[in-house]
C-alpha cells in the first residue's frame, strides 16, 4: 500500500492563519517564493554531485494527494537505509514537539505531518512530490528534507521544488527549509546557527535555509 500522510495536530481549533491561507489559496494568483538566507558554510562544497531534480517553472495549480500516485516499490540498499533514517527523524521530531507542548514551551498551535504528497501543474506538465516532514505554525511553515548522506539534491528539492509548491498551497506562510543528514562527508563545516533541536529551528529567522547534522537516537 502507498504511504499515506501522517499528521499530528497540536490543537484542533483552526487558526486565523489557516483560514487566511485557505482563502488566499483559492483566490490569489501565484505567490512569490523568495530566495532564502543560506545558513551554510561558504567553505563547504556539497558532498557528491547533484542528481537531476525537477524544478518548478510557471506553476499554475497545486493540490494535495492522500498518498503516492505511483505504485509502491520495495526499497533496497542505501535507499532503504535512507528511508529508515527519515522515519527515525520524524519520530524524533514528534517526541520533541510533544515534550515542548507538555512543558508549555510551545505556546503556538501547530500541525506536524510527514510523507505529504502534493500534485501540481507547471510549464512542464503535471507532477507530484512528497515532502518528508512539514511543521505548520500560525506564522511560518518549516519544511524538512532528510538524506542519509549530505547532498546537494536536498537544497534543490527544498528551494526549487517544495518551496514554490508549498508557497502556492500555503501562500500566507513564509518558509524555513531544513536539510537533515546523517553522514556529513569530509567537506562539511558546521555553521554557527545549525540547529540541534526543533526549538532551535523554531527560533530561526524566516526565509532561511539551514543544515541539521542529526546522528539519530
Amino acid at each position: 500500500m502507498p504511504t499515506a500522510p501522517v499528521i499530528l495536530q497540536f490543537d484542533e481549533q483552526k487558526t486565523s492563519t489557516d483560514t487566511k491561507s485557505d482563502s488566499l489559496r483559492k483566490n490569489s494568483k501565484l505567490s512569490k517564493f523568495d530566495e532564502p538566507k543560506m545558513l551554510v558554510s561558504s567553505k563547504a562544497p556539497w558532498f557528491g554531485p547533484t542528481r537531476k531534480i525537477r524544478s518548478v517553472v510557471g506553476l499554475s495549480r497545486v493540490s494535495r494527494l492522500s498518498s503516492s500516485p505511483w505504485p509502491q516499490r520495495r526499497l533496497k540498499g542505501l535507499k532503504a537505509k535512507g528511508k529508515t533514517y527519515e522515519r527515525k527523524f520524524v519520530r524524533h521530531l514528534e517526541r520533541e514537539l510533544a515534550d515542548l507542548r507538555s512543558s508549555n514551551r510551545l505556546s503556538k498551535r501547530g500541525i506536524f505531518e510527514s510523507n505529504s504528497w502534493f500534485e501540481f501543474t507547471d510549464a512542464n506538465g503535471r507532477g507530484a512530490c512528497e515532502v518528508d516532514a512539514l511543521l505548520r505554525m500560525p506564522d511560518r511553515l518549516i519544511v524538512f528534507e532528510c538524506k542519509l548522506t549530505r547532498h546537494g539534491s536536498a537544497e534543490v528539492q527544498l528551494l526549487q521544488l517544495y518551496g514554490p509548491v508549498l508557497a502556492r498551497y500555503f501562500p500566507a506562510l513564509p518558509q524555513i527549509h531544513v536539510s537533515v543528514f546523517h553522514n556529513p562527508g569530509s567537506s562539511y563545516e558546521l555553521h554557527p546557527e545549525s540547529p540541534n533541536t526543533i526549538l532551535d529551528v523554531l527560533n530561526l529567522p524566516l526565509a532561511t535555509f539551514v543544515e541539521w547534522h542529526w546522528l539519530g537516537v
